[in-house]
């Protein structure tokens, strides 16, 4: 994360994803008021205000609970994200062989990863037909997995973290790996597994 500023994070209980239900019927966001419960924590920059992400009808809203507890949308990622920085970064292990490519295999890499940065947060579905993930990871029992692998051309392909902050309004994307054509799997679950052990002490293959 480039922001100076740290996140505070809370579980989401049992009686605030009720009240967050609450709201969905309310506002009528889903017609059949069903949700992906894929956003278990509440993040906050300054301890005041907490926020969270919940998945309805195929579109990602922010809700909001105040320092009174209560509970609110503030409305559609995409809509609140629309001045979104999206910030491309190179992980340490993979600056090495980045600086090892050519100037033009540099540019193609980063605009493509600026592509899918973008649709990330623009077209979720069509984002998903091009990002893939061989190997799944459970992370300490709660958080899934955010690294995808793109293929930049012919026989390039990145493996990169994708991650949306909507408190920070920014996209982050973490180049982990460039390579050529090879056991795909094999190397996404390598990549994977020295990335996340850095920050987790639980990392499932799933």
């Amino acid at each position: 994360m480039t922001n100076e500023q740290e996140l505070i994070s809370k579980a989401v209980s049992d009686r605030e994803l009720s009240e967050i239900t609450k709201v969905i019927r309310k506002n009528k966001i889903s017609e059949w008021d069903e949700v992906v419960y894929d956003h278990e924590e509440w993040h906050s920059s300054d301890g005041n205000s907490f926020q969270t992400l919940k998945t309805a009808d195929d579109t990602e809203y922010v809700f909001e609970m105040n320092s009174d507890c209560e509970v609110g949308v503030l409305g559609k990622l995409y809509d609140l994200m629309a001045d979104l920085d999206l910030v491309i970064e190179l992980d340490d292990d993979c600056e090495h062989t980045f600086r090892k490519l050519s100037e033009k295999e540099q540019d193609e890499i980063v605009k493509k990863a600026e592509y899918y940065g973008e649709l990330f947060v623009t077209d979720r579905t069509a984002f998903l037909k091009d990002a893939h993930q061989p190997v799944r990871f459970r992370l300490d029992d709660k958080f899934d997995s955010s690294l995808y692998c793109f293929r930049i051309n012919g026989d390039t392909r990145i493996i990169a973290s994708v991650d949306d902050d909507p408190i920070f309004k920014s996209v982050i994307v973490t180049l982990l790996s460039v390579f050529r054509d090879r056991d795909m799997k094999e190397k996404f679950r390598s990549v994977a597994q020295s990335f996340y052990r850095r920050q987790f002490a639980d990392v499932k293959q799933i």
